[in-house]
């Protein structure tokens, strides 16, 4: 069974292993080699395609993560993975 994006938003996509859901996840890496945006998707899920639950993690001068925040302030599997750096974070 194909997994699709009106199905995350209306959470209804339910199975789990040890406590995870199953998504396809990806991360894009900053110039230090920091994970700074992780995405999260139903498995099978286009890049360009918006139906992605995108986080950003923040550093401070010490490349310590400090925070973690969401696109647009909202948790919703709704945003463009390819479009993650030209997005607003809160």
């Amino acid at each position: 069974m194909r997994i699709l994006p009106k199905d995350l938003q209306a959470n209804t996509y339910h199975t789990m292993i040890d406590g995870d859901l199953l998504l396809t996840t990806r991360i894009a890496y900053d110039a230090f080699g920091n994970a700074e945006y992780i995405g999260k998707s139903a498995p099978g899920s286009d890049e360009a395609d918006p139906c992605w639950l995108i986080r950003k993690i923040i550093y401070d001068d010490n490349q310590n993560p400090v925070a973690i925040l969401v696109c647009a302030g909202e948790p919703d599997f709704k945003q463009v993975w390819n479009d993650r750096t030209g997005l607003s974070y809160s």
